[in-house]
C-alpha cells in the first residue's frame, strides 16, 4: 500500500513538472510597448508639424494633442490592429521584410491609433536616413484609416 502512495505522488509529481516546463511563453503583440524617442517625435511630427496639417485634416486627428500621445500597452488593441497590418497586403509586406535595426510602433491619442515602421528605440541616436516612410492612422472604432508616408 505505501508503494502505491508513492508511484501516485511520484507520478503526480513528473505531471506537473511537465505541464509547469512545457507551458508557452505569453508574447505581447505589442511589439514595443515603451515606445521610443524618435517613434514618440514621429506621431508629435504628424500632430503639430505644419506641413502635415492637411494630412491631420484628411485623417481627422485635428482635435489629438502632443500631451494624449502615449505608446499602446494593450494586447487587445495590437491584436486588432495586428489583424489590420496581416490582412492588408501592402502593410503585411512591409511587416514581413523588415531589417534588423527597424520595428513596428503602435502609438495612440484619445480617439486615433498610429501604426509605422522605424528604427529600434537602441537606435534612436542614429540618423534616419531613406525613403518617406508608412504612417497609418486608424480610428478608435478601426473603421476608418489613413495612410501617408513621410
Amino acid at each position: 500500500m505505501n508503494l502505491k502512495i508513492k508511484l501516485i505522488v511520484i507520478l503526480l509529481s513528473l505531471i506537473t513538472v511537465k505541464i509547469a516546463v512545457c507551458q508557452r511563453p505569453v508574447i505581447n503583440p505589442c511589439s514595443n510597448p515603451d515606445g521610443g524617442e524618435r517613434a514618440f517625435f514621429t506621431v508629435r511630427y504628424f500632430l503639430t508639424a505644419p506641413i502635415m496639417a492637411d494630412a491631420r485634416v484628411q485623417a481627422g486627428v485635428t482635435n489629438e494633442t502632443v500631451e494624449q500621445i502615449r505608446p499602446i500597452a494593450d494586447a487587445n488593441i495590437c491584436s486588432m490592429l495586428n489583424q489590420i497590418v496581416s490582412s492588408t497586403p501592402k502593410y503585411a509586406n512591409i511587416d514581413g521584410s523588415l531589417e534588423a535595426d527597424r520595428t513596428k510602433y503602435y502609438f495612440r491619442t484619445n480617439n486615433f491609433y498610429y501604426i509605422f515602421w522605424n528604427k529600434k528605440p537602441e537606435y534612436d541616436n542614429l540618423p534616419n536616413t531613406g525613403l518617406k516612410k508608412l504612417f497609418i492612422v486608424i480610428s478608435a472604432d478601426y473603421q476608418s484609416r489613413q495612410d501617408f508616408y513621410f
